[in-house]
């Protein structure tokens, strides 16, 4: 099994490569760079440094996407549902509640919701605990655990393989089951089958751990792509970072061994990166003079409750931005006003919010607002391009190699440069939008 990280499959497959080569040149170009980024790209792909699937010869056919929602957290939505839909036969969301990419899917599978199902809810990362829950209700109307979803959906494959003759997918659901194993009602087998088998768990039952609810860790396990704390844990103790390297004298896992911030890998040197360093923000001028960042909201848990209309009774009943008092005078703007955010790649309308507190320059639009909560269904990901970083394209230097949700390409936006203008507002629109906390 290969894995292909998100955003080298939209570069690929879903048109952000054609995108962030049309605003490659002018102001959005890099001055710090002697190539452009898609020129890096390319020649990555031609040396094989990343696995691709499927191939960039062969489109994509059918998407299936489970626990996360695309439309809403992909860079630039407007660009990937004009290329990437049209390419795919067959579009399916798993999911708990009806999201944007669910709207716009063919089908929505309804997955049981947080108390729903049992499973493991927290693993090990800064606290010394997995935390498991146990099934609090049943399931509500036809949702199902998403173990009983993709185990059905394996079985229907492979009758369906064999009454066809298509030979790769004929014994999905005999790989998927372990021949048998693990059968579409047996969630809480493979439950304990992890826990007595995983290193921080290990030789734990499923039912002593829906007893308990958390389980201290016994042991981290041996450092790897999504472990890196490199400590042991302390029964009753605390857990601190790095310990086997600083007090154990272990060797760090770079390319000299220690603590790495030269690297003088061909590429960080073109790039004049061979240290950390400031670089200038590329698109900041007097078409775009505002950079537009954000950060986790104190009012939603990501976007499976930012549609919540108690919290939503918290602020303003909709999506809103910070920006600061300078910049609002001299706009025409004022509190609660509706604004139109724009660049060269997008736009969206959103309310403002004039504080005193943001610099002038900045505008600041706090994460997780789903697409269909705008006016227009246009969010703040319209502007959000997905500039490629050509260092992340390195694989032959020490620890910088592809690892599966450790190295790769990725998503870095890096401050988005825009123009904030005054919009008239269309009361039949505002009346629809302030619908759910009235």
């Amino acid at each position: 099994l290969t894995w292909t990280p998100s955003h080298l499959f939209l570069r690929v497959h879903g048109g952000l490569e054609a995108a962030d080569e049309a605003s490659a040149t002018g102001e959005w170009a890099d001055p710090t760079l002697p190539r452009t980024p898609p020129a890096y790209f390319q020649e990555a792909l031609k040396q094989g440094g990343f696995p691709v699937r499927p191939a960039a010869d062969k489109p994509p056919r059918v998407l299936v996407t489970s626990g996360v929602n695309p439309l809403r957290r992909w860079p630039l939505p407007q660009v990937i549902e004009k290329v990437l839909w049209p390419k795919l036969k067959l579009i399916v969301a798993i999911d708990t509640r009806l999201s944007t990419t669910g709207m716009k899917a063919d089908l929505l599978l309804p997955a049981a919701g947080y108390y729903e199902k049992s499973g493991i809810k927290y693993a090990v990362a800064l606290a010394p605990y997995v935390v498991v829950g146990e099934q609090a209700v049943a399931p509500l109307g036809e949702s199902k655990p998403e173990w009983e979803i993709v185990s059905l959906l394996a079985r229907r494959l492979q009758e369906r393989a064999w009454a066809r003759g298509v030979k790769d997918l004929a014994g999905i659901y005999e790989r998927f089951s372990d021949h048998g194993r693990y059968g579409t009602d047996d969630a809480a087998k493979v439950l304990d089958e992890i826990l007595q088998g995983s290193s921080p768990t290990r030789g734990v039952s499923w039912n002593e751990a829906r007893r308990r609810g958390a389980l201290q860790v016994k042991s981290i396990g041996r450092w790897g792509s999504t472990n890196g704390i490199g400590s042991e844990i302390e029964p009753q103790g605390s857990l601190s970072p790095s310990r086997i390297h600083i007090e154990g004298k272990q060797a760090w896992p770079t390319l000299t061994g220690r603590q790495q911030f030269y690297l003088d890998h061909p590429r960080f040197v073109e790039a004049d990166e061979v240290l950390p360093r400031s670089k200038p923000l590329p698109g900041v001028g007097e078409r775009h003079p505002i950079v537009l960042t954000g950060g986790h909201t104190r009012w939603s848990i990501h976007a499976i409750w930012r549609d919540e209309p108690k919290l939503l009774r918290l602020q303003r009943g909709e999506p809103s931005m910070w920006m600061s008092v300078e910049d609002a005078r001299a706009r025409g703007i004022n509190d609660n006003d509706v604004v139109r955010v724009r660049n060269d790649h997008g736009s969206f309308q959103v309310r403002a919010r004039v504080a005193a507190s943001v610099a002038p320059g900045e505008a600041i639009l706090y994460h997780a607002w789903e697409p269909l909560q705008f006016r227009d269904w246009r969010s703040h990901m319209e502007v959000i391009a997905s500039p490629l970083k050509p260092t992340h394209l390195v694989t032959d230097y020490g620890q910088l190699r592809y690892r599966v949700f450790a190295f790769g390409p990725m998503h870095v936006p890096r401050g988005v440069p825009v123009q904030i203008d005054r919009q008239t507002e269309d009361k039949s629109t505002v009346d629809s939008s302030q619908s759910t906390v009235t």
